[in-house]
């Protein structure tokens, strides 16, 4: 049985708001010098700026509409990180699920894109966490969430796979 989770975006909304300009006109950009140096019969540099054109093109949109997930496999007892665009995924890194699972864990965590120097204001986005605890002390995101409810229904979700005991720090540690 295989189980996946949304993990995170791979921008924030500012910055994938830039990149649905910035990503076209790049295009745009090397397709008008494509046309220039087509002219003067320099076939290399046109070549050249139309691979530019298209690696611009993708990079906007796995910026735009890539997040990373985590997908359980259970038969396999495997866990992986991968990226996903469109419902396709790119580069997994699988690993054994530890046997030590302790709980799992719902917390406020605040993250922010960008430069640590950046004003935290801007451009950060108050989250849920998930995450499974394992060896004590290590933790493996699952899932971030904006609605406490739920943050709660993936926590149990999660449970009715590892059947694990859900720890809730939101509310002062209370335990489901």
């Amino acid at each position: 049985m295989k189980y996946y989770f949304r993990m995170r975006p791979l921008s924030s909304p500012t910055s994938r708001g830039g990149v649905l300009v910035a990503g076209p006109a790049a295009v745009l950009f090397c397709a008008h010098f494509t046309s220039v140096f087509w002219g003067l019969s320099m076939i290399p540099l046109c070549i050249f700026f139309v691979l530019c054109g298209i690696l611009f093109l993708i990079a906007s949109i796995t910026i735009t509409f890539g997040y990373m997930e985590l997908g359980i496999n259970i038969e396999k007892n495997t866990w992986t990180e991968q990226l996903n665009i469109f419902n396709w995924r790119f580069a997994p890194n699988h690993e054994e699920i530890p046997e030590s699972l302790n709980y799992i864990l719902i917390f406020d965590s605040v993250y922010t894109f960008g430069n640590a120097s950046d004003d935290i204001k801007r451009d950060s986005i108050d989250f849920y966490e998930i995450s499974v605890i394992y060896n004590e002390r290590r933790k493996k995101v699952f899932t971030l969430c904006t609605q406490h409810s739920e943050a709660l229904a993936t926590a149990k979700k999660i449970r009715s796979i590892f059947d694990l005991e859900i720890v809730d720090k939101t509310t002062g540690g209370v335990q489901y």
